[in-house]
């Protein structure tokens, strides 16, 4: 969105350089170093890059600049997030991504004269390798940001413990698609989604850009909280776009959620809602793991009727007005509030 696109631009510079640069080492190693510098830049460069422009525009609200320096460290949080998707992309063995094939995907293709099965063990097997190499790109690159040694001590600190909840948090959604959907409270899917996206993908990136800035734990903590709600709202978002979405527009397939068996809160609340008829058909759909077009459009009737897509809306409308009132409590300029603003509206609207 236009609120971020200043921010993106400069990460995707960034990376763009960062991926082009002779002197990166991991390129001469083998025949896989090259590979993966290449995958990266072209899987990363791909991406929305909503993390490290957050970051960026918490760092740009408290402190009214963006240094080269806060650059790096949201180009840094970029590759994360994409490390995060191959492995992600393994466990719910998902084909596409971004637009594209995934990772482990196109790794699987090399392997052609081998069994299927073995062909997509091999495949998964250097896409856990790739996501890993990720991971310690990035804090090469966070080593590189030339920021005061308690800064950097301070964001290794806070990622460290936050994308261990993000583990956390994914075994427990892996623990959910195993068991029935009628064993599971809402509140506890609300919890994970907690851990696993709106700490990460807000409350995270809004939290470094104040640490960048030189901000007390108050407003630390405000901004946590503000990411808690905003990251509630884009995962239940994306929950409804996994369902009823367009996979030309969100580069996921459609009902990708339904065969994996997970159990979201937007399935949760469509089961809720229903009378017995209805109730047996979305558990039966839920357990046969059923994506086809036909499940999903009678999932989508079954929700438009009973009410289940009005609470929803109405949950969007609690949670986004708690969003209004931490924002207004940030000691920050009027424009900056707006822009969070429009973001939390965004997050609601969006269709991608």
């Amino acid at each position: 969105m236009k609120e971020l696109s200043v921010y993106t631009d400069r990460i995707k510079n960034f990376l763009e350089n960062y991926f082009s640069r002779d002197s990166l080492n991991i390129s001469n190693i083998n025949r896989w170093g090259m590979d993966i510098v290449e995958k990266f830049k072209n899987f990363s460069l791909k991406g929305k890059m909503l993390r490290g422009a957050l970051l960026l525009l918490s760092t740009e609200m408290f402190k009214k600049m963006v240094t080269p320096g806060d650059v790096k460290v949201a180009s840094a949080l970029e590759i994360i997030h994409s490390s995060l998707l191959i492995h992600d992309d393994i466990m719910d063995r998902d084909l596409t991504r971004r637009g594209g094939k995934t990772i482990h995907s196109q790794y699987t293709d090399i392997f052609k004269d081998l069994s299927k099965q073995e062909a997509y063990h091999f495949g998964e097997s250097l896409g856990i390798c790739a996501g890993d190499i990720g991971f310690f790109i990035a804090f090469n690159i966070l080593s590189e940001s030339e920021l005061a040694s308690e800064i950097i001590t301070s964001i290794v600190s806070l990622w460290s413990e936050e994308l261990s909840y993000v583990g956390l948090a994914q075994m427990e959604d892996l623990w959910f698609s195993t068991v029935n959907i009628d064993d599971i409270d809402i509140n506890d899917v609300a919890k994970m989604y907690r851990f696993k996206t709106s700490r990460y993908s807000f409350s995270l990136p809004l939290m470094t850009g104040a640490i960048l800035s030189g901000q007390n734990e108050r407003i630390v903590e405000v901004l946590k909280n503000l990411g808690e709600d905003m990251g509630l709202l884009f995962q239940v978002k994306d929950d409804e776009l996994g369902l009823f979405g367009s996979e030309y527009k969100t580069g996921k397939p459609v009902g990708s959620d339904l065969k994996e068996g997970k159990k979201t809160i937007y399935i949760i609340q469509i089961l809720h809602n229903t009378d017995k008829r209805d109730r047996e058909e979305v558990i039966n759909i839920v357990r046969n793991r059923d994506s086809s077009p036909s499940a999903i459009a009678r999932l989508k009737s079954i929700a438009k009727r009973s009410g289940a897509i009005d609470d929803i809306n109405t949950m969007f409308e609690d949670v986004k007005a708690k969003c209004m009132e931490k924002i207004s409590q940030l000691p920050v300029d009027p424009a900056y509030k707006e822009r969070l603003r429009k973001i939390t509206d965004f997050i609601i609207k969006r269709e991608l």
